[in-house]
């Protein structure tokens, strides 16, 4: 089980912000905190910039001189991105910013350099110099270094890295065995009852209210048979219309990632967030390809 310290302070606010007096809290009371672990440790002196002009590198066929305009102004940066082009937002890093080297995996800072000849101070960074892998999937084919790719516009150029896509957050790892008889503490709602219980928060006063969110009765196009109610007393189906299904949204991703689990498609990005956030098990299928009825049966021989 993996808490977010940032996902449970959308219900209340933190009497107590020590990641390791939490823990500590945390496991002489209710469960095990087996480590602590920082998110967005490479955001620092990271922010969103836009590429403005792209010239060829005059030594060098594989980079560009890409001017970027940032939260410091505009920068001159070489860069390899195979992806780049004019009116682009990047992830940008300053100079003195700590990145990931990602064929060593260790760690380096960022100065101002030569780079066959030309200055460069800074960085567009791929997702693997930020280990942003995970939230931001490079499409990778033989002979492509992609850079981070926000798309174009001038939306939140200049915003700090770590604000834009809901970085710094603090994620305790539980030992799963320490809550198996606490099935409530299986989300992070569960975690934000238990903090306010033991007096390490108080609850919002404009927390989400789950009770105002209730799904029209509708008639469903197929049957929801249950055929054991002595072990599965209910098994719910409702049919959602998702318009122009698009991209998950960069701070869903965000938190998915954190607690655990890669961001694959809309509609299943959100079942994965509900069930994490209240601890409801879900599950997604596509009505166009959907035949036949929901049957919920115990497992047989063969």
């Amino acid at each position: 089980m993996k808490l977010s310290l940032n996902w449970i302070s959308d219900f209340v606010d933190l009497k107590e912000t020590d990641p390791q007096k939490i823990a500590d809290r945390l496991t002489s009371s209710v469960a095990e905190v087996e480590e602590i672990v920082g998110q967005g440790g490479f955001l620092d002196g990271c922010c969103v910039g836009k590429v403005l002009k792209l010239s060829a590198h005059p030594d060098a066929d594989k980079l560009q001189l890409c001017d970027v305009k940032t939260d410091r102004g505009k920068v001159r940066v070489v860069c390899g991105g195979t992806n780049l082009r004019e009116g682009m937002r990047v992830a940008f890093a300053h100079i003195g910013t700590s990145v990931k080297d990602p064929k060593s995996g260790g760690e380096f800072e960022l100065k101002k350099i030569k780079i066959r000849g030309e200055d460069s101070s800074g960085m567009i960074c791929a997702a693997e110099e930020l280990e942003l892998s995970m939230q931001y999937p490079p499409k990778l084919e033989e002979g492509e270094w992609p850079v981070i790719d926000f798309g174009d516009g001038d939306e939140d150029v200049g915003k700090a890295l770590s604000e834009f896509i809901g970085g710094g957050d603090i994620v305790l790892h539980i030992d799963n065995h320490s809550i198996a008889h606490r099935p409530d503490l299986f989300s992070q709602v569960g975690f934000a009852r238990e903090f306010v219980a033991m007096g390490l928060a108080t609850w919002k006063k404009d927390r989400p209210d789950f009770a105002d969110h209730k799904l029209p009765s509708a008639k469903l196009p197929f049957k929801n048979i249950l055929d054991c109610k002595d072990k599965i007393p209910n098994y719910h189906a409702c049919l959602m219309e998702i318009d122009n299904v698009g991209e998950t949204p960069d701070w869903m991703k965000q938190r998915l990632e954190a607690v655990g689990f890669r961001s694959l498609y809309l509609p299943i990005d959100i079942t994965n967030y509900v069930m994490v956030e209240v601890g409801m098990p879900l599950h997604s299928f596509d009505a166009d390809d959907f035949k036949g009825d929901i049957r919920t049966r115990l497992s047989k021989k063969g």
